[in-house]
């Protein structure tokens, strides 16, 4: 005896989704890449660094119109150079007993504000040193010129 197959649409919907899936891979497999155009760019953008001694302040002034470099494990990029030196005396929030919390200095403890230009590179992906390093805020370095040495982190990054 023959059985009659019945139409089924929960069939019809798993050939469907077959379907767009092969047809998904097939586009992300054969579809134009786009590719990151580069263009020198001049821009500036400034290294936070927190609770420095004056002495490296006293360093960091004295290497204004210095190139200064990156000092990180298997890089040395140009990291352009210094403009300008913000020193302010640095502060930390303090818990107290209570509850509350209040801003306390720390005694011979400086936060810096480097700003640097530099002729990188820039693309829709962001802001590169020559070398292709990323400038990108919030991005940790340790960056160095001839008086000295710091570590902190790149907070804003604009263009000419």
């Amino acid at each position: 005896m023959k059985t009659k197959h019945r139409f089924n649409w929960f069939d019809v919907l798993i050939i469907l989704a077959i379907v767009v899936v092969a047809i998904g891979v097939f586009w992300r497999m054969t579809g134009q890449v786009q590719s990151a155009t580069a263009t020198s760019a001049k821009f500036t953008y400034t290294v936070e660094v927190q609770e420095v001694r004056q002495y490296t302040v006293y360093a960091m002034n004295k290497s204004i119109g210095y190139k200064f470099n990156l000092n990180m494990p298997g890089k040395t990029d140009d990291m352009g150079t210094l403009l300008s030196v913000d020193a302010v005396p640095a502060s930390k929030e303090i818990d107290m007993v209570n509850g509350t919390a209040v801003a306390g200095d720390i005694p011979d403890r400086f936060d810096v504000t480097l700003t640097l230009e530099l002729n990188g590179v820039t693309n829709n992906l962001g802001y590169f040193t020559p070398q292709l390093s990323n400038i990108g805020a919030g991005s940790n370095v340790i960056v160095a010129s001839k008086f000295g040495q710091v570590q902190g982190f790149i907070g804003t990054v604009t263009a000419e």
